[in-house]
């Protein structure tokens, strides 16, 4: 990994690196909306006596996800993105296309969010707590270098996506999916899940052939990076991703 003042690039190899454990992810996962309502179904409000509305738990402790309410849901883009062809069984040209894309996004994504970590001692952090051996007093650092680390892979995947698919979107394909939801900073893991699930929900609704399979993605990332960003607005400790460009030469893509 080589650096300029204000550009890193990022490795070929160390990308493919992360390859697995992208398709891994594209394969199929379970994921408990915290925020969004699965898309087709109305939102619920729970009341008990007068008025008095039920909440969902908070994690207390940093990356730990407390029991939520919302049954857990399987997505798998793999699956979904092959439907998305008017019922031909073969994938596509195109269907393959998105495919490779999103594995490149998320492994970029992971391989950015890890440099970060590296960087800002997030890693470390990472190790101790796993060990048991992290100090009460660093909770607090810890749980905002979670959330900051989350915005970064969301941030990432979707400028990463959009930048890939970029040359293969058509106006003709134009989709607006609405309001993205399931915005999740408690750590990078469960933010990518959230994301992930969103986007199988709208491709079920809007991705009926390649066309709109492709711009539904498009406008799904302009919304994740623009919620991203407003997340971000109020974390410290970006200053290490922030006041670098990330390069990846094989995509001729740059990452602000």
């Amino acid at each position: 990994m080589s650096t300029s003042q204000n550009l890193m690039e990022i490795k070929e190899e160390r990308i493919r690196q992360e390859y697995a454990s992208a398709e891994g992810l594209l394969d199929g996962f379970d994921h408990t909306p915290r925020i969004a309502t699965p898309k087709g179904e109305p939102k619920k409000e729970f009341t008990q006596g007068l008025g008095f509305r039920t909440r969902r738990f908070r994690p207390t402790t940093p990356g730990i996800v407390t029991q939520p309410t919302a049954k857990s849901e399987s997505v798998n883009l793999i699956d979904r993105i092959q439907e998305a062809d008017e019922d031909d069984p073969l994938m596509s040209p195109a269907q393959a296309t998105v495919l490779h894309a999103l594995r490149r996004a998320l492994a970029i994504s992971k391989v950015v969010t890890d440099v970060f970590a590296e960087q800002t001692g997030l890693a470390d952090m990472k190790r101790e707590n796993l060990q048991g051996f992290l100090p009460a007093s660093s909770d607090e650092r810890f749980s905002g270098m979670l959330n900051a680390a989350a915005c970064i892979t969301l941030h990432v995947f979707a400028n990463a996506l959009s930048g890939i698919l970029s040359t293969h979107a058509d106006a003709e394909g134009t989709v607006t999916v609405g309001e993205i939801e399931e915005i999740l900073i408690d750590n990078p893991m469960l933010a990518i899940h959230g994301t992930l699930w969103e986007m199988d929900q709208d491709l079920k609704l809007f991705a009926k052939d390649e066309k709109s399979l492709i711009g539904t993605i498009m406008d799904f990332c302009e919304q994740v990076m623009a919620k991203s960003a407003m997340r971000a607005e109020n974390i410290a400790g970006l200053d290490a991703f922030t006041s670098v460009s990330y390069r990846i030469e094989a995509d001729d893509l740059t990452i602000n």
